[in-house]
């Protein structure tokens, strides 16, 4: 893994680099939002990595950190599931649950689709939730949503 520095997104032994878009001078959004990334996973099992993969739209952030925003002003239900991840990319996703037993990450990296899976199921205390989701903040400040098509104006992006 050559990722050097301190990553943009991390929490216990996910960290998540963005290296900028891929397409920097585009500025339409199905061309201009997408992200390349480097993330690697440690567990128990081992490591896994995604290295410089244009996997991750701005919307994709953009969307989760609203969700979880809305979460946090309604008081947030003690129970809910939002999920970070593209469908049409799946090598990197972070799901969070709270339940009554407390916050669950489950992240998962996918560097080869139809041959490998690897996924940590982790306990996140509050801090560790609230320094994830400054993190979260920062990356959706500097690489904003660009050029949100008209059919999807009315969306939360």
């Amino acid at each position: 893994m050559k990722a050097k520095g301190t990553p943009d997104l991390r929490l216990k032994g996910f960290r998540l680099w963005v290296h900028g878009r891929e397409f920097p001078d585009a500025q339409d959004y199905w061309t201009g939002n997408w992200l390349v990334i480097s993330a690697e996973l440690h567990s128990g099992h081992g490591r896994a990595w995604v290295e410089r993969s244009a996997c991750l739209m701005t919307a994709d952030l953009a969307h989760f950190l609203n969700r979880v925003d809305q979460e946090d002003k309604d008081g947030g239900p003690s129970r809910w599931e939002l999920t970070l991840e593209n469908p049409l990319e799946p090598e990197v996703a972070c799901a969070f649950a709270r339940t009554d037993a407390g916050l669950r990450a489950i992240l998962t990296l996918t560097a080869n689709p139809t041959h490998e899976l690897h996924r940590a199921c982790l306990n996140v205390s509050e801090t560790e939730w609230q320094d994830f989701k400054a993190q979260l903040h920062v990356l959706v400040e500097r690489y904003p949503v660009r050029a949100i098509p008209e059919e999807m104006q009315g969306e939360q992006l």
